[in-house]
């Protein structure tokens, strides 16, 4: 995508806000949760043996308030190590990948076909939903430190420094953009 067609997607707002349909959510037992959207259900239930999540999505009926029907789940996920549940949106389930704030995975799936339509590493925590497309921020190879304010400080507290370059994913075309912005942050 042109550079000049990016920042005018950036100065229009496209990443404004975040968007979600309006969804409640609710502990159901000691390791599950539930998060009620106006047409879906999505469970995600922690297996403290395995350190794993089950994470379901069902069509919303007035029986499945805490109650998880595996067999009428339209999208299943089983025993994702890491994986936890960031939100529903369209047709698409976002699933967060990691234990730390560094090193972590970004997994997008179709839940109406099971595909999964975007898996990528992103750093820092800030991923913003848009109307068409996700904003997330992916380390960059650049090692030129001298951009990072911070760098010193950084590094007399024994962190690392990295930076990092917001992408956006387009839900439509199902391709990554990256656009000119870049920030440092510090890493462990």
């Amino acid at each position: 995508m042109p550079k000049a067609l990016v920042t005018l997607l950036f100065f229009a707002g496209i990443f404004g806000n975040c968007y979600s349909d309006q969804h409640d959510t609710a502990k159901c037992g000691k390791n599950s949760t539930v998060f009620t959207y106006s047409n879906y259900v999505v469970y995600e239930q922690f297996n403290p043996e395995k350190g794993t999540n089950d994470i379901l999505v069902l069509e919303r009926n007035k029986e499945n308030n805490c109650t998880r029907n595996i067999s009428k789940a339209i999208f299943v996920l089983k025993e994702q190590e890491n994986g936890f549940f960031i939100n529903l949106f369209q047709n698409f389930i976002f699933i967060d990948y990691g234990t730390g704030p560094d090193a972590r995975t970004l997994s997008v799936y179709n839940f109406k076909t099971g595909k999964k339509v975007l898996d990528t590493p992103y750093s820092d925590t800030l991923i913003k939903i848009g109307k068409d497309s996700v904003s997330i921020w992916i380390e960059s190879s650049d090692t030129n430190f001298t951009k990072c304010a911070e760098y010193q400080k950084w590094k007399e507290n024994g962190l690392e420094a990295g930076i990092v370059v917001e992408h956006y994913f387009d839900l439509k075309s199902l391709k990554l953009y990256k656009t000119q912005n870049s920030k440092c942050v510090a890493k462990q």
